[in-house]
């Protein structure tokens, strides 16, 4: 899979948003805001293609959470990119 292009992160406040940074995306309605450990995925893999494994494997070297727990927080992260429409067909 690969994260929609033309989508980058900015902190705005003290929250991650999702900007569009082409003119074709200008009158955008839909605001997305990231966790601080979404948003480095998303930094991290933003030019890249990645699976569902590539995802759990960064957020373990990143981060002290179980097996069981980052497996389920991948998914529901992955679930919710592909719900906003944050990932490429």
């Amino acid at each position: 899979m690969r994260l929609k292009e033309n989508l980058s992160i900015r902190y705005i406040g003290n929250e991650f948003m999702l900007i569009a940074s082409d003119q074709q995306m200008v009158n955008m309605t839909k605001v997305c805001t990231l966790s601080e450990s979404a948003a480095m995925i998303w930094e991290e893999f933003s030019a890249v293609d990645f699976n569902e494994a590539d995802v759990v494997l960064f957020l373990q070297d990143n981060y002290v959470i179980s097996n069981e727990l980052v497996h389920e927080d991948v998914k529901h992260l992955l679930n919710q990119f592909r719900k906003e429409g944050l990932l490429q067909n």
